[in-house]
């Protein structure tokens, strides 16, 4: 685990030049330093003074306050809890001195390399596409070790690239940036890694709580899918991007808003065909493992199948009136569906929950009752109804 130091020097390496002039400025401000001290100082002199003066600990808790202060709450939230995670015992086990300064240096070089060249999203693209070798959506394996030799050598062209110096700068950088611990680093990751925060356009994803639910997963697919095609096109994805952008508060020029949708689209569009399936956007939202897979379909007992059952109403019933209807349907019919077939389009899917409310729908009002998905199911009504 990193040192209190070392999360600060990471977190404030995340902040563009003229944020971190904001952030001193605001350390100022707040009667934390004088003007002098922070006359000409880097990061690097910033997290020094800092720790200096205060102590490793008021020193990430004052980047906290400052951090949330100039809207950085992505940033204040990672090395908030960064920090909390560590401890003392695990402060022995990082890695030696030179790896620790060679990490930090490193990084330092990707944000000022950022800076120069990849100022946008297409910038961004072509690192990911080269890496990205396979087109899995995923860096890893030789791909991984490949980009952080890639970057060593950009770091110092004159020093012995060795594989014991690539495999300690990758597990310090995964550390930090490998957020779901698979090891290997996903788009978002990446973009978190490399691109400065202003431009890190996969930052309107970042949900406060996971996407979990097909049925939410479905609301948005109804609503952006406009023609009903059972695709989104480039036009209806700019229209996606667009309010969530909106929807954080962010102000986006035409210009941009095209360049993000056609990064988008070469990203994402597996297909090439200038379209987005169902697994496209799942992909872009990272949406959650399907919730069906953790029953065992084979349960034999009257009790075990009217347990599942709950369970799998209860999940799908966002609403809570006691029958799905609508994207609760559609979540309840993709889910069910990729059990058997890993992907499916939006074209199968309508054709499918059309079948479904066929068979299930007894009354015939468009909604899937309790008891009639039960029946559908072949649970007696006796055994659920209690």
């Amino acid at each position: 685990m990193a040192s209190a130091k070392e999360l600060l020097m990471n977190s404030l390496m995340d902040l563009v030049k003229v944020d971190l002039k904001k952030f001193q400025w605001n350390l100022k401000n707040d009667g934390h330093t004088s003007n002098s001290e922070m006359e000409n100082a880097d990061i690097f002199d910033t997290v020094d003074k800092m720790v200096a003066r205060f102590g490793p600990e008021e020193a990430v808790k004052i980047s906290v306050e400052i951090l949330r202060k100039m809207n950085h709450n992505l940033l204040a939230e990672q090395l908030e809890n960064k920090h909390k995670q560590g401890s003392a015992a695990e402060d022995s086990k990082v890695a030696p001195h030179d790896y620790t300064e060679a990490s930090l240096r490193l990084k330092k070089k990707l944000k000022e390399d950022c800076e120069r060249i990849l100022v946008d999203a297409a910038g961004f693209l072509q690192i990911w596409q080269h890496f990205d070798a396979d087109d899995n959506g995923y860096i890893e394996g030789k791909e991984l070790d490949d980009f952080f030799r890639h970057m060593l050598e950009k770091l110092g062209p004159e020093d012995k690239i060795t594989e014991e110096k690539v495999q300690k700068i990758k597990k310090s950088f995964m550390s930090a940036y490998d957020l779901t611990s698979d090891g290997r680093l996903a788009i978002h990751e990446l973009a978190n890694m490399i691109l400065p925060q202003d431009e890190n356009f996969l930052l309107i994803f970042r949900r406060e709580a996971p996407l979990d639910n097909s049925v939410e997963f479905m609301k948005i697919w109804r609503k952006y899918d406009a023609d009903s095609s059972g695709y989104i096109s480039a036009v209806e994805l700019k229209g996606f991007l667009k309010d969530l952008f909106l929807q954080h508060k962010k102000d986006i020029s035409p210009r941009k808003l095209d360049e993000y949708t056609n990064t988008m689209m070469t990203i994402f569009d597996k297909s090439k065909d200038g379209t987005l399936d169902l697994n496209d956007l799942a992909r872009i939202l990272a949406l959650q493992d399907n919730f069906l897979l953790q029953f065992k379909m084979d349960a034999s007992s009257q009790e075990e199948r009217k347990r599942d059952f709950e369970k799998i109403f209860a999940h799908y019933d966002v609403s809570k009136t006691g029958a799905l209807e609508g994207p609760e349907v559609d979540g309840f019919v993709k889910d069910m569906m990729e059990l058997v077939r890993p992907s499916i389009s939006g074209g199968d899917l309508d054709k499918l929950r059309e079948v479904l409310l066929r068979h299930c729908d007894v009354n015939k009002d468009g909604k899937i009752q309790k008891s009639e998905l039960a029946l559908c199911l072949g649970l007696k009504l006796k055994v659920i109804a209690q």
